[in-house]
């Protein structure tokens, strides 16, 4: 399921709405903390560890193996950490974090990395596909309504040509019965045409 109902601590009811396994408050962390794009989207998705995560959880052991206590070391490095990271440096105990479980997560990592590389050049592909398509879309319609504008311009000028020839033969008529007429015409008739 996508959302559903997890234990929270932050909330009165001790309930919190989750999203891909993660609080709200843990997506917004990761999010917010995390670097580059690519990075946020893994975040939101992932529940394991980031690049970034797995770069602070070495920072974090190297300051714990040169003595610094875990707390300080822990606020210089993983305060805005995922929660993921911060759990891992938890489960520590204030040592430093094993290697083993830094190349698990880092596996883990490569594989959420490559699935949101694919995911954003699928998206990217698809957003393009779908610019192309309503390019062509519009050309089309205007290259249609041209065509109708060209025959409704062809349609109108064949009416004027076809009312100018009528009106050619009807001027030609009358000329024709004018003439017809003032020739058959008695003189004094002729006064009151």
């Amino acid at each position: 399921m996508v959302f559903k109902t997890v234990d929270s601590e932050f909330t009165k009811s001790g309930k919190s709405l989750a999203l891909f396994k993660k609080e709200w408050h843990d997506l917004k962390n990761d999010f917010v903390n995390a670097k580059g794009l690519i990075n946020k989207v893994s975040a939101l998705f992932s529940t394991g560890l980031t690049n970034d995560d797995i770069r602070r959880l070495k920072e974090y052991n190297n300051l714990i193996n040169k003595g610094q206590n875990s707390q300080s070391a822990y606020y210089r490095t993983l305060k805005n950490a995922s929660s993921a990271a911060q759990n891992l440096a938890a489960q520590a105990n204030g040592a430093a974090v094993s290697e083993e479980a830094l190349a698990g997560a880092t596996n883990k990592v490569t594989i959420a990395t490559k699935l949101a590389h694919g995911a954003m050049r699928l998206l990217a592909n698809v957003g393009l596909a779908l610019a192309i398509n309503l390019i062509i879309t519009g050309i089309s319609k205007a290259v249609n309504r041209f065509k109708e504008i060209k025959e409704s311009t062809d349609n109108l000028i064949s009416s004027f040509k076809f009312l100018n020839s009528k009106t050619d033969s009807l001027t030609e008529n009358s000329n024709t019965l004018i003439k017809s007429l003032n020739l058959k015409t008695p003189l004094h008739m002729k006064k009151h045409l």
